[in-house]
């Protein structure tokens, strides 16, 4: 099973969306020493990273613009937001597009691990900014 293949399956989880009573589901994912979960029922799509394109004019956060249905949508690498150092891409990268506010953004990952059912109390605190 070829990488987009699998990113299909992992996408057909993510349509489950949590009821009030149920755990919310995350997809976690890597970006660098930490694992993260996204929402699943915020995630449109996961993409392989190199339907990434360059773009003139476009600030250092955004690392290129990917054409989804008919739309360009930045691409984010959230290591420059986080300090973190950057990284090579490889063939564990990929762009979680995201629903956020009405817009679709992607993230870049370095890996996809799983979806997950977790319980706030699962969660730990944010770090003070």
């Amino acid at each position: 099973m070829d990488k987009d293949d699998q990113l299909i399956k992992l996408f057909q989880k993510l349509r489950d969306i949590p009821t009030a009573e149920s755990p919310k589901k995350f997809l976690l994912v890597t970006l660098g020493d930490n694992q993260y979960g996204l929402e699943t029922h915020r995630i449109a799509a996961v993409v392989s990273i190199n339907k990434m394109s360059k773009g003139p004019d476009i600030p250092t956060y955004v690392k290129g613009m990917l054409n989804w249905h008919g739309s360009r949508i930045p691409v984010i690498d959230i290591r420059t937001q986080l300090d973190s150092p950057l990284r090579q891409y490889d063939q564990n990268s990929c762009i979680a597009v995201m629903k956020l506010d009405g817009n679709c953004v992607g993230l870049v990952v370095d890996r996809i691990h799983e979806i997950a059912a977790l319980e706030e109390k699962q969660f730990l605190s944010s770090p003070a900014t």
